[in-house]
Parts: C-alpha cells; sequence; structure tokens
C-alpha cells in the first residue's frame, strides 16, 4: 500500500538523519555506504557547492556529507575545484572514474528506495 510505504520511507529518513552524527565512528556502515552512493548520484547531475549537495543528498547531515566527500576524494572519485572570486569556495564533481561508478550508485539507491519499507521490517526483527 502506498500510504505504508511512504510512512516507511519517512520514518526510514528521520532515523537516517538521526544516525548520521554517529556515522563517522563507523566508516564502513551500510548506511554511510548508502550516503557514499547517493553523494555519487548527486554529483552525478553535474559540479556543485557544498550546500547544493546537501540539498541533493536528503537526510545527510554536514560532518557526514564533509566525512563523505573527503572520502570520495581520497578514492579518487571525485575532486575539489577553487573558485575563483571575491569569495573563496570550492565547487566538487566528479572524477571520471566517478562517473563510471554513477549508473552503480544510482541502480543501488534506487533499489534501496524501492525497499525501504523491508529494510525496517528487517531491523524490527532483529531489535
Amino acid at each position: 500500500d502506498m500510504g505504508r510505504a511512504e510512512d516507511a520511507e519517512a520514518t526510514y529518513r528521520r532515523g537516517l538523519r538521526k544516525a548520521t552524527a554517529a556515522l563517522h565512528l563507523q566508516p564502513d556502515d551500510t548506511r554511510a555506504r548508502y550516503m557514499a552512493a547517493n553523494a555519487l548520484v548527486a554529483l552525478g547531475e553535474g559540479r556543485a557547492r557544498f550546500g547544493a549537495l546537501r540539498e541533493r543528498v536528503d537526510g545527510i547531515s554536514p560532518k557526514m556529507l564533509t566525512a563523505t566527500l573527503r572520502a570520495l576524494e581520497a578514492d579518487g572519485l571525485a575532486a575539489r575545484i577553487p573558485v575563483a572570486g571575491g569569495v573563496r569556495h570550492v565547487d566538487y564533481e566528479l572524477t571520471a572514474l566517478g562517473r563510471s561508478a554513477v549508473p552503480a550508485a544510482d541502480a543501488l539507491v534506487t533499489w534501496a528506495r524501492g525497499h525501504t519499507a523491508a529494510v525496517l521490517d528487517a531491523r524490527k526483527e532483529i531489535s
């Protein structure tokens, strides 16, 4: 039922927001990987500043986005691009390697969004 799926997704997103503060302590956590996939997909939409990326990646905290972008950069998937002008800032964009990962990341994000209710049900069974 569509209402149940929407409620489940809203609950899942609230949980993600609460969980992101602690995720930096668990870099291999499933949620951190999901956020990294989301960030790849968001960067696949084009070069962007930090604030724009935060809007594209629903439920990510500034701290988690910073950690995710650093990890993507360290892995050669994303690059920080200094922008010249009066105000100092940087943009982020995917490298060629990062662009090659977008289809796989997009498939993961799409799958996760479509299976949110099942994931929540599985978590309830374990807790």
